[in-house]
């Protein structure tokens, strides 16, 4: 029980011809194949099952059997690069990623016309923000979704575009918001200004030494107001 077996995968090309029997490593290259596309269906049945699920401790078992097929498909996957060596099927089963582990739900996809993302990608510019987010390709694969939970999967893909498309609009609302929040805060430092200028003409009972210090005071403000303002221009002016 404790002897180890040794795979066709976990000996060198040598020792796979001298001891392994005709046809054994192509039965283990079907085998972890199809571990690979066993697991990469559990890893989407998982993810999808945790957008739907409240409940803290199932959404701990979904992510545990996620985990294993993550593993699983890890492994199977080493196995055939050991058998097959680097080739096109590696287009189609892809290194796995802890990033690539994720469902439809929360992604962000790109709602910008041509013209404006051709923009974007070329501004020399650093774009702040939460950054953007891929459709991993564990959904874009061929035979990703069967034709039962094609209907759902599209359903899901509208939904997050819709999300997207609405974030999108919201952050260019906010953008046009602030342009006219800069304007304001103008406005009220030049107004702030103008009225304590206004204070500098004094009003009855006042000896020499109050109005010498109401002007003063008036002034100084009014010189105060009118330095955040051109701070404010400063500070708004660079990239």
């Amino acid at each position: 029980e404790e002897e180890k077996l040794w795979l066709p995968s976990e000996l060198d090309e040598e020792e796979r011809k001298e001891g392994c029997a005709k046809g054994l490593a192509d039965m283990e290259d079907v085998l972890h194949y199809a571990q690979c596309l066993d697991a990469l269906d559990t890893i989407r049945r998982m993810q999808t099952a945790k957008c739907t699920i409240i409940a803290f401790r199932k959404i701990n078992r979904l992510e545990a059997k996620s985990t294993l097929a993550v593993a699983k498909y890890r492994a199977a996957r080493a196995a055939l690069m050991e058998l097959r060596g680097p080739g096109e099927w590696e287009k189609l089963l892809k290194p796995l990623l802890n990033a690539d582990v994720k469902a439809l739900d929360g992604m962000s996809f790109d709602t910008e016309l041509p013209r404006e993302n051709k923009k974007r990608r070329t501004s020399k510019n650093p774009q702040l923000g939460s950054g953007s987010q891929t459709i991993s390709w564990i959904w874009l694969m061929e035979g990703a979704v069967d034709a039962d939970g094609a209907e759902q999967v599209d359903g899901t893909v509208r939904v997050e575009w819709l999300k997207s498309r609405a974030r999108v609009n919201r952050r260019r609302e906010e953008v046009a918001l602030l342009g006219v929040e800069k304007e304001r805060v103008l406005l009220s430092f030049e107004y702030e200004a103008c009225e304590w200028e206004k204070r500098v003409v004094p009003w009855e009972g006042l000896d020499e030494a109050d109005i010498e210090g109401l002007r003063a005071l008036a002034g100084r403000q009014a010189h105060v107001y009118r330095s955040l303002a051109r701070n404010a221009q400063l500070i708004w002016s660079k990239p």
